[in-house]
């Protein structure tokens, strides 16, 4: 049994029940259906609902995520807001209303979905003045962010953009469903989050473990059940597969998978760490990885979806693995209470293949730390910018001293059955000294790293030209920056 706020109203849930989604739960046996379902798979974003989270500092924050994709059991201790408890006293909420006044609704089909986008985004951002050109175009691109997962087929957006335009520069205080925050929290707080823990090795339903090493006994004693964090992934295999996940296993709740840090050699990530927390971390670092990321999925998707799971689906066209590939990173991988380092570029043995054994987990990932020097280069290549999968994804990590390479690495999805190195390009120019004719060279030496299909997204010969493109570029871009880098030296 576990516990959360729905609007106003405590529930206490049956989690033996695993595989129920939120929005189905919310419309079949709440009567709730101002959350529609769109695409069933977290695209459209009809299905949009805030959920509230207590955080280590007591603040109440919310976030926006597709109901559709979201699993009951992960929402233990949490506030689920739905479009149903915005108006007060009879009144429209304030973010219902400027909808209203700029026209911002047609069919009404996506509205509710906009609406607790909107919601999160103003509730997330502190009023602003839109009296400049650069205040007003910081705010645009949170707006657009905020709503990359809401699509809509009548409006053409520009009467929403302008409701929230609206909106900016409004004060909160005044938001009835904010009154009695304090409350929540402490209700919130007091709630039993815990389930009863599994005791044999036939039990099923929705498991969240508080500790690893409950983690670790549960997943001992069910090896075939499924570990969820962000489920954005997984959730398909219900949603568009129609296949049962009987047994569930959530990460959420553990601290220790939640971590996030700078250790002396690394970034620490853990396993249960969502997208969106990820670009904040990484922008000093790796600003183009986390420029990456934004491009992610929608800002739902990067709410829920981890870096953990990209990994772990041991898709060829996960976007964050080319990434950590180009920058040497390693997994820490867990089973029972042993756990063995190993890295990514060892992860993988093919197609929607790992060496993960019966009943081990991700536990962390590693990154190195940048070093003098370091240029990182990151472009994902997809039909759309927006909330698509890659055709070519392609990161390249390397360290020139006065024009001679002393280190490089190079990740790529999209070419191969996993997400793979470089290693003979990479071999070509290890130790030499970068000019014009070995960047040309490049173009050659990567048909034999790599011998992409044709597919729905993109031809093979497109691939081997848009990676080459890529590559050269990267190349071109770091050798006139260390030629930049010696003459401020000089």
């Amino acid at each position: 049994m576990i516990e959360f706020m729905l609007n106003q109203e405590l529930i206490q849930w049956d989690a033996t029940v695993s595989d129920l989604t939120l929005l189905q739960w919310l419309r079949e046996e709440r009567q709730l259906t101002g959350s529609k379902e769109g695409c069933a798979a977290g695209d459209c974003g009809a299905c949009t609902v805030l959920v509230g989270q207590v955080e280590e500092e007591g603040q109440l924050k919310y976030r926006s995520i597709n109901a559709c994709i979201c699993f009951m059991g992960s929402l233990a201790g949490h506030h689920v807001l739905t479009v149903e408890s915005l108006q007060q006293e009879g009144n429209l909420h304030p973010v219902q209303q400027a909808l209203v006044d700029h026209h911002g609704s047609q069919c009404g089909f996506c509205t509710p979905g906009f609406v607790m986008s909107l919601l999160g985004w103003w509730w997330n951002t502190e009023p602003q003045q839109l009296d400049s050109e650069v205040n007003f175009a910081n705010h645009r691109h949170e707006v657009e962010q905020a709503l990359s997962g809401n699509l809509c087929r009548c409006t053409g957006y520009q009467p929403i953009l302008l409701a929230a335009d609206s909106l900016a520069p409004r004060s909160r205080a005044d938001d009835l469903l904010l009154v009695d925050k304090e409350k929540l929290i402490a209700r919130l707080t007091a709630i039993n989050n815990s389930n009863a823990q599994p005791t044999t090795s036939t039990w099923q339903g929705f498991y969240s473990p508080t500790n690893v090493a409950d983690l670790s006994l549960a997943y001992t004693a069910c090896p075939e059940a499924r570990l969820v964090a962000g489920a954005t992934d997984l959730s398909l295999e219900l949603t568009q597969k129609l296949q049962p996940l009987p047994s569930l296993i959530n990460l959420k709740q553990i601290t220790e998978l939640n971590q996030l840090q700078q250790q002396e050699r690394h970034l620490v990530i853990g396993a249960a760490v969502s997208l969106l927390q990820m670009e904040s971390f990484l922008r000093p670092y790796y600003p183009a990885f986390a420029d990456i990321l934004t491009w992610l999925g929608s800002r739902q998707i990067r709410h829920q979806g981890t870096m953990a799971g990209n990994i772990a689906s041991a898709s060829p066209i996960a976007d964050t693995p080319p990434a950590l590939l180009a920058l040497d990173s390693q997994v820490v991988l867990q089973r029972g209470s042993q756990q063995r380092t190993i890295a990514l570029s060892d992860f993988y043995l093919g197609y929607r293949q790992t060496v993960l054994r019966p009943a081990e987990f991700i536990h962390s990932i590693l990154i190195p730390l940048p070093v003098a020097r370091q240029q990182f280069f990151m472009a994902k290549v997809s039909k759309r910018k927006e909330d698509d999968i890659s055709a070519v994804c392609l990161a390249l990590s390397i360290v020139l001293q006065s024009g001679v390479v002393q280190q490089v690495a190079i990740g790529a999805g999209g070419l191969a059955a996993t997400p793979a190195r470089a290693r003979t390009t990479e071999s070509l120019l290890q130790g030499q000294t970068l000019d014009h004719n070995l960047i040309n060279a490049c173009g050659n030496t990567l048909a034999k790293d790599f011998q992409p299909i044709s597919d729905f997204r993109a031809s093979a010969a497109y691939r081997r030209q848009v990676t080459q493109n890529l590559l050269q570029d990267f190349l071109q871009k770091a050798l006139s920056h260390d030629a930049l880098t010696q003459e401020g030296a000089a």
